[in-house]
This record gives structure tokens, sequence and C-alpha cells, in this order.
């Protein structure tokens, strides 16, 4: 009885190991990774203002830096960003095509919630580009107006 039990269970095991290709080789070959320009892991994102319409930032050089992780599967060209040392635009979106990588994020769902976006593309070590930043802000009579800024957009992977 034990012996046929036995039997039994490793009978299926091999039945589900050439199902699902382990065993054999005739299973479906694995696919090729839809992108390999982005993966998971810790990087730095850093922005620089360029210009604003709302005179609320000036192009005065100042880098802020953040410290992303990167979640998702190698390969899949949708994954998540979080900025951990920030509470403004902490969790984004992130879409990979061939040469490009374009974030968005926003806060909250109101029709007029802040948004930024960001587009950078590999170069030597590091991701760069521009990126813009909307929100809702005052004009100089104190009306309220969408304001947008501009800034130069890096994303650098952190090798630990």
């Amino acid at each position: 009885m034990k012996k046929s039990l036995m039997l039994g269970c490793v009978g299926a095991c091999v039945a589900l190991s050439v199902w699902a290709g382990v065993i054999g080789g005739s299973g479906a070959k694995a696919a090729a990774p839809a992108q390999s320009v982005l993966g998971p892991g810790l990087y730095v994102f850093q922005s620089r203002t360029r210009s604003s319409t709302c005179g609320d930032a000036e192009p005065d050089g100042y880098v802020l830096s953040f410290v992303a992780a990167i979640d998702g599967v190698p390969g899949d060209p949708k994954m998540k960003m979080q900025l951990v040392n920030t509470k403004y635009f902490v969790d984004w979106t992130i879409q990979v095509t061939e040469k490009e990588v374009l974030a968005e994020s926003r806060i909250g769902t109101a029709t007029d919630a802040p948004e930024s976006h960001f587009e950078v593309r590999f170069d030597k070590d590091r991701f760069k580009g521009t990126g813009s930043r909307t929100y809702m802000g005052k004009d100089g009579q104190g009306k309220p107006q969408r304001c947008r800024v501009n800034y130069d957009a890096l994303l650098k992977r952190l090798d630990i």
C-alpha cells in the first residue's frame, strides 16, 4: 500500500515536471526580457530646477537628492519606484521602453492634484533627462493658477 502510494506520488511529480518543461526540454522556452535597460534595486534620483511659471522655484543650480527603491520583476517594462526620504511624490509608476524610462507620480486623487513626471535615457552609467511637476498655486494677484516647474532629472543605480 505504502509502495503504491509512493509510486503514485513520484509518477504525479514526473508528469507535472514534464508538463512544466522541467524534464526533457519539452516545455516552452523562457521568454526574453521585454527590456534590459532598468532593473529593480536602489537608485539615487536627483532633480535640478530649470524654470518655473509661478516664480516660486529659481534655476539656481540647487540639486535635490532622493533615495529611490525601484521594485518589480527584472525585464518587466512596468515597475514601481518609491522615494524614501521625502513626503512629496513618494510613489511612482515607471514604464521602460528600449531606450527610455518614463516615470509618473501624483499626490492625491483630486482633478487638480499635484503631478510630477520625468523622462530619462541611459547615458554611460546613469539615466539623464528632464521632467516637470505641476500644482495649484497663485498668480501675482492671488488668483489660483496651475503652476509648473521644469527640472533636469538624473537616476543612478547604487551598487552596494
